[in-house]
């Protein structure tokens, strides 16, 4: 079972967790035409990255790892995209990734990733009416902040039309 400290994104002292993996520095060839300053911070988290994605480590560590990279750029696909495969492979249970995607979603709520990520989550890995019943009053809660988010929109329709919960539509 996850805990929540799988789920939040307090610093990790990456050395000590990934003590087995060399990080893998960002190579912007020889002469970058302008190289974008990162906080070290980021540089470090997306080095072990780097390295995890490599050797495609699919472990609670790396699971944590996605949370840290998704805290600094929540438009990181792929980040999302190795933490579902990290879900799947763990067998994790999806209601406190749900909650995740729903804290990190709060304060990027036109994020297209985090929707992504919560639409994938529901074809890929979840099922059933119960959970689309959920994940629409997640969607009714985003609407009721602003009821212009096309993403909410756009993702309510898909969850009435791929699980056929039309009552009240």
């Amino acid at each position: 079972a996850e805990t929540s400290s799988t789920y939040h994104t307090a610093k990790m002292d990456l050395p000590t967790v990934f003590p087995d993996l060399t990080p893998t520095p960002q190579d912007d060839g020889p002469s970058p035409i302008c190289a974008i300053q990162y906080s070290p911070n980021f540089t470090e988290i997306m080095s072990y990255f780097r390295t995890v994605l490599k050797t495609q480590e699919l472990s609670s560590r790396a699971l944590q790892l996605t949370a840290l990279v998704v805290e600094e750029n929540a438009a990181n696909y792929t980040a999302w995209w190795y933490r579902r495969k990290c879900l799947k492979s763990l067998n994790s249970s999806l209601g406190p990734e749900l909650l995740f995607t729903s804290e990190i979603g709060g304060s990027n709520p036109k994020n297209y990733q985090i929707w992504y990520h919560r639409r994938a989550l529901l074809s890929d890995l979840l099922g059933g009416k119960g959970d689309a019943k959920y994940e629409l009053k997640y969607v009714d809660a985003v609407l009721r902040d602003d009821c212009k988010n096309y993403h909410a929109w756009s993702h309510r329709q898909y969850i009435v039309r791929s699980f056929g919960v039309w009552e009240g539509e």
